[in-house]
């Protein structure tokens, strides 16, 4: 795994969750779905929710489910 799947891996088991926008800002990790991609073959179960904004723009969080 890499460092930066690590530090979004500390993430998710502190806080839960993550957006690719906190991810970027906050981390400076850019790819999150890759480094998603990488805890998830780690044993993590992460599910990803989307949804529109009222103006149309549609969002995405992955949501830590507890194992792993």
């Amino acid at each position: 795994m890499t460092p930066q799947a690590k530090r979004i891996q500390a993430h998710l088991k502190r806080t839960g969750k993550i957006t690719p926008r906190y991810a970027y800002r906050e981390m400076g990790i850019y790819g999150l779905s890759q480094r998603i991609a990488e805890c998830r073959k780690s044993g993590m179960e992460i599910v990803n929710k989307k949804w529109k904004t009222a103006r149309g723009i549609v969002r995405s969080k992955y949501i830590y489910e507890g194992s792993g």
